[in-house]
């Protein structure tokens, strides 16, 4: 189908051009510059033979979309050139002055502005709008951005609000609850934010929860709404009780008077009360009297300290199971009770924190959840001191950082060669070990990009750690491994170290050679 309109700068169509040996029929692959042939439909193809315009069928057959048969043999040094034409179709035209419908998908590759707001409207509970990035970095994404673009900007002003409404039993539009940000502060340098989280109670909209300058705050509406937090086995962690503002642990009911097995405090006679029927206590002793101290809980001066004074572990419980330890060595384990630290060669599951710097992990559904009140630096990496990256938020994105400072660096070149290191990458699919649904994923062998692209790369092949005897000496060591011992599994194999590939540093490669590409396309279309 020929193009419609302005003709565009490139695109359009391509030239393929082969020199023919004696008898030569067939014609495919790289021609002449290196291009390799493709056509969509062959009747939008031109096959000429040394200038010759050749019919279709009668003189050639091009059916495969990557190659053309001539019917009689070529000619040595015979010039057969292919001109291949870009198809395109149109379809659920509407026009710009008086609007209309599409019938299906509509994808736009510059974005979508609507100057008089937009509806989504469908008949069934399918999602409304879906947000989607194929970005494979490690940059945020999709993102969507509330912009108050206000020449005056002031303190207070809306930058963003989510309604969610619905009918009520008479037929009325309620707004059950909304979210909104607004400037807390507009002065430059001091900039602050405030969020608020709203719903309706008693027919009244509240403010239940709201992150201000300073402070955070729930339920400031003084609403009679209790407030608890569940943990493993226990509906009632942590109360705080609407009417009464009692404030109860293990306990439903937080009044001091309660015969319900807990902690209370009442906040109008700030009274602290431990029930149980097993005898828990509160017990503060004296370390000098003697046979009874092993525990105590003192405040010296300005420190509060919670202390085992014998050699042995401090265990932390709650249920009567033990969910903490600190062991005589200075490890703290939390979740778990066995002798070997969590995720360092096995799979013990729960946290660990060793005197070594070594902090651990281990569960099916671990993760790490950091939370900064305002714009900033979440996480930050040093290495003998020196920052070398960092994590930072702002109320809209996170970014990984690493340092690219150009007075952190020297022997700056732009001129290198890009393509042919990227072609020497063998991008894979295959499957981890571990994933039990065996699906394929999209990447790279470490190992195999290491001699390409060596600084991406963290790790050896086929390495495996050692525990060194000063290490076991400084408590740097899991519990139970001796100096000199492999790192071992059930199975007494070692341990691997493995190899781990950064794939952010594969991208100043991909642009370098998008460059030279982009050089060599405009050389050849000049």
């Amino acid at each position: 189908m020929p193009y419609l309109g302005k003709s565009p700068s490139s695109g359009v169509r391509t030239r393929f051009v082969y020199a023919a040996t004696a008898g030569q029929t067939s014609f495919s692959g790289n021609d002449s510059a290196g291009i390799s042939l493709a056509y969509d439909d062959n009747l939008y193809l031109d096959v000429y033979q040394n200038g010759v315009l050749l019919k279709p069928v009668t003189d050639y057959a091009a059916t495969t979309g990557t190659s053309v048969v001539l019917t009689t043999g070529a000619t040595t040094d015979d010039v057969v050139e292919m001109i291949v034409y870009d198809t395109f179709a149109v379809a659920d035209t509407v026009s710009a002055k008086d609007g209309g419908a599409f019938a299906g998908a509509v994808s736009m590759a510059s974005g979508f502005t609507a100057s008089d707001g937009c509806t989504i409207t469908t008949a069934d509970n399918t999602t409304q709008l879906t947000l989607t990035s194929t970005d494979a970095d490690a940059a945020v994404g999709p993102v969507m951005d509330f912009n108050r673009n206000s020449a005056s900007a002031a303190d207070n002003d809306l930058l963003g609000r989510l309604n969610f409404i619905g009918k009520n039993d008479a037929g009325e539009d309620v707004e059950y609850g909304l979210i909104r940000y607004k400037i807390a502060d507009a002065s430059d340098g001091s900039e602050d934010g405030d969020i608020a989280i709203r719903r309706m109670v008693a027919g009244t909209s509240s403010n239940m929860l709201n992150f201000k300058e300073t402070e955070t705050i729930f339920n400031e509406d003084s609403k009679d709404i209790d407030f608890r937090v569940e943990s493993l086995g226990d509906a009632n962690s942590f109360v705080v009780e609407g009417a009464t503002r009692g404030i109860g642990m293990g306990t439903a009911d937080p009044t001091i008077d309660s015969s319900l097995a807990g902690v209370s405090l009442s906040v109008a006679s700030r009274v602290l009360h431990i029930h149980d029927d097993n005898g828990a206590y509160l017990k503060l002793t004296d370390p000098a009297t003697g046979s009874n101290r092993g525990a105590q809980f003192a405040l010296i001066g300005t420190d509060a300290i919670l202390n085992n004074c014998e050699t042995g572990t401090l265990i932390f419980g709650t249920g009567n199971v033990e969910h903490m330890r600190i062991s005589s060595g200075g490890n703290i384990r939390m979740f778990q009770t066995g002798s070997d630290s969590p995720g360092l060669g096995n799979t013990t599951t729960g946290h660990a924190f060793q005197p070594g710097g070594i902090v651990t992990f281990s569960s099916a559904a671990a993760y790490v959840s950091v939370n900064r009140n305002g714009d900033g630096t979440r996480i930050q990496f040093n290495n003998s001191g020196n920052t070398r990256g960092s994590i930072t938020v702002t109320g809209t994105s996170t970014a990984y950082n690493t340092s690219s400072d150009y007075r952190l660096k020297e022997n700056v070149n732009y001129t290198w060669d890009a393509t042919s290191r990227l072609k020497q990458l063998k991008p894979a699919k295959f499957n981890f070990i571990d994933d039990d649904t065996n699906t394929l994923l999209d990447g790279f062998l470490a190992h195999e990009v290491s001699g390409i692209v060596p600084e991406a790369i963290y790790g050896e092949k086929d390495a495996v750690e050692t525990w060194t005897s000063d290490e076991v000496d400084n408590g740097d060591a899991p519990d139970g491994v001796s100096a000199g011992d492999n790192k071992l599994d059930a199975g007494g194999n070692t341990i691997p170290v493995m190899q781990q590939i950064d794939q952010s540093k594969l991208v100043p490669l991909l642009v370098k050679t998008i460059q030279e590409l982009e050089a060599r396309i405009t050389a050849l279309e000049a």
